[in-house]
Formats: structure tokens, C-alpha cells, sequence
């Protein structure tokens, strides 16, 4: 070996950058270039020659022929290297709701009818008071069981020689399919309040069913001069 550069040809094109020398094979090369990664997401400056393409970290991201995009990291090979697709299928659902499917990827096949949705919901109660979260197949058991006891009561109501009108009930259960919870006895205080609020002109209320109604100086003399007529009113109001 001696002191010149090296000359023998390297198979990426670059000129070595090292001396002569007597091994078998040259170093790597360490001519710095700028290289994207597997993906093609982000190109890196200033990287050695020898070290070629890498992975950013970032999703793939490319289409898979199910119609997903490939969820794993950064990779050099094949997408379905790693297996079939097992994401959650977003085909909606042609039944009770129309929340995604929701099982394992599944191109092959239709979309099964039997498993119930999982997707969360929030339910309130009529005034919306309580607020609930629950999965989309319990709250409609319980819209169901709302409906049924709708018309249960129509029928009661045919029965009883009523003249009746049944196209309200798919409207009234519609419109309480996200309502399913059962108003207590806080939600009654916080309207009884509102009522009072209300008559009373109060502006702004707290009309937490913990505090009672905050009454003007004016109010409470006036309460003493005619108790009843007060009463009466509050009787009314609530």
C-alpha cells in the first residue's frame, strides 16, 4: 500500500476518499448525501453514502388493496410482509345504526350482522341534564325497550276504545334515541329552579339543585305583608 488515494471503483459511482490499502474490500463509503427514507416521506441532507435509505418513524401510510393505509413504521419492505390487513373495517353498518362495522379487516367477505356495535355514545336524559357514555348496542336495547313501551301504550289507549295515532311513535322514539336516560330527581330541582328563575325575573341563575332560590330583600319583606299570595305563587311556579 502506499500514500495515493485509492483507485479502485466503488459500486455506488462515488470516488473513495480513503488511501490506498491492501484489504480485501474498501471501507464503506462516507460520502455525504442526501437520501430519502423507505417511505419517501422526508429527505435527510448530510448522510454518509454507506448507510443508504432508513426508516423516518413515521406511519407508511401507502394503500393497501383492502382500501386501508398501512399503519406500521416506516419500512423497506413489502406492506403485507407482516401479514393481512387487521384494521377495523369502516364499511357502515346496514342495520340498527350507521357506526363503522368495526370488525377486523375483512375484503373477502361481507360485513357479519351479528356482532353488536361498539362504537361510544353519549346519552343524555330529556332535559340533558345527565350525561351518560355508553356503547351504540346497549343504548339501543334501551331505545327499543323506550319504543316498545310507546306503543305499548297506543295499544292500551286502542284498547280503551281511544281514537289513536301511531305515526308519532317511530317519531317520538327517533327523537329520544340519544335521550334513553331516565330524568331523577336533581334534573326535577334544577327545573323547578329554572321556573322560579324565570317567573321571578332572576338574571343569570345558578340553577344547581344543590343551592335554593336566592330571594331580593324586597321579596322576602313582601313575603311578610302577604304570605299567602307568595305562597300561591310559589305553589305555581313550582
Amino acid at each position: 500500500a502506499c500514500s495515493e488515494p485509492c483507485s479502485r471503483s466503488h459500486p455506488c459511482g462515488h470516488q473513495p476518499l480513503h488511501s490506498c490499502h491492501s484489504w480485501p474490500e474498501c471501507p464503506p463509503c462516507s460520502v455525504l448525501t442526501s437520501t430519502f427514507c423507505f417511505g419517501a416521506h422526508e429527505l435527510r441532507k448530510a448522510v454518509p453514502c454507506h448507510m443508504g435509505e432508513f426508516s423516518c418513524g413515521r406511519a407508511c401510510g401507502r394503500a393497501l388493496p383492502c382500501g386501508h393505509k398501512c399503519n406500521r413504521l416506516c419500512h423497506a419492505d413489502a406492506c403485507n410482509a407482516a401479514g393481512p390487513c387487521t384494521q377495523a373495517c369502516t364499511v357502515p353498518r346496514q342495520s340498527v345504526c350507521d357506526h363503522p362495522c368495526g370488525a377486523p379487516c375483512h375484503p373477502d367477505r361481507p360485513c357479519p350482522t351479528n356482532q353488536p356495535c361498539q362504537t361510544k355514545v353519549q346519552v343524555t336524559c330529556e332535559c340533558g341534564r345527565r350525561v351518560v357514555t355508553r356503547t351504540c348496542s346497549e343504548n339501543s336495547s334501551e331505545y327499543n325497550r323506550i319504543a316498545t313501551s310507546l306503543l305499548a301504550a297506543k295499544m292500551a289507549d286502542v284498547r280503551a276504545g281511544k281514537s289513536v295515532d301511531t305515526s308519532d311513535v317511530a317519531l317520538a322514539a327517533s327523537r329520544m334515541s340519544l335521550k334513553t336516560l331516565e330524568c331523577n330527581d336533581e334534573c326535577k330541582l334544577q327545573e323547578r329552579n329554572l321556573r322560579l328563575a324565570i317567573g321571578l325575573q332572576i338574571v343569570n341563575p345558578d340553577l344547581s339543585s344543590k343551592l335554593n332560590p336566592r330571594y331580593s330583600e324586597s321579596m322576602k319583606q313582601w313575603a311578610k305583608k302577604d304570605r299567602r299570595f307568595c305562597e300561591m305563587v310559589h305553589d305555581k311556579l313550582t
